[in-house]
């Protein structure tokens, strides 16, 4: 009985903490109402106030989060389980994927969705095929850094490469997800640096064009041309990611490092 209470609170907690979430960076949005900052994003991003730019931001970076197909993590304590039994390593990587944690990512993302649509009527168009391009571009990219990670945290046995540290701690302010990236360069001093920072990271393209496509209304043969950074980016970290965690396991397994603690 007591497991059950604690389930429900949890969950309780999980959903009243999310949609507090929606709520401060909506009204955090409409603060901005008639600022600078909003006329910026009106031009560049295609969204009509700060309250679409910010929740549909939200929004995308959730969507592409919930489509990794597989955690890193599974490679640093799962593998050592599956490797040497009769399942197809991968299939085993992403079936372990669809756990708990993967369940409230998605009631999240929903959560954010409906009430974006209904509280603050944010209106995104899902039906447009240059927008799930562009999740899927970045979800990509996301997966070469998770394989990434995993073989660095084989061979190192550390938590956080060097990759993915840098892409978390720049994504959110430097990649158009809360502050429009073309506004960074107004930033006295340091504004160069931020710009520059922005424009190497493939996430900015991702913020830029999937709110082009949803919001915007442009279609998928106007963005095509400006998916070759995200899109290289992708392939690249998918074939280093690749080349990383096999070399990995395969020097562990030599020299018999393949478990932890």
């Amino acid at each position: 009985m007591r497991a059950y209470f604690s389930v429900r609170t949890r969950a309780a907690m999980n959903l009243i903490g999310t949609a507090f979430e929606v709520v401060v960076w909506g009204v955090l949005g409409m603060l901005m109402a008639n600022s600078p900052i909003e006329v910026s994003v009106q031009t560049y991003y295609k969204t009509p106030d700060m309250v679409s730019f910010m929740l549909s931001g939200l929004i995308i970076n959730r969507l592409v989060d919930i489509a990794q197909i597989f955690s890193p993590w599974f490679f640093r304590g799962s593998y050592k389980t599956y490797h040497n039994r009769p399942f197809n390593i991968w299939i085993t990587a992403f079936a372990k994927n669809i756990n708990e944690m993967f369940f409230w990512r998605l009631v999240g993302v929903i959560m954010y969705i409906v009430l974006a649509a209904f509280v603050f009527r944010i209106k995104l168009n899902y039906a447009s095929s240059g927008f799930w391009l562009v999740i899927m571009i970045g979800a990509l990219f996301r997966l070469g850094l998770n394989l990434f990670t995993a073989g660095w945290s084989i061979l190192t046995r550390g938590e956080e490469d060097p990759i993915n540290w840098f892409y978390n701690i720049t994504s959110r302010l430097f990649t158009g997800e809360l502050i429009p990236v073309n506004y960074l360069n107004t930033v006295p001093t340091i504004g160069p640096f931020l710009t520059l920072i922005s424009d190497i990271h493939p996430k900015t393209y991702v913020q830029t064009l999937g709110r082009r496509a949803a919001i915007g209304g442009e279609k998928l043969p106007t963005i095509v041309p400006f998916l070759w950074v995200p899109c290289i980016a992708a392939a690249f970290f998918l074939v280093l990611g690749y080349l990383t965690l096999k070399t990995a396991i395969k020097r562990a397994k030599r020299e018999g490092i393949l478990k932890w603690g």
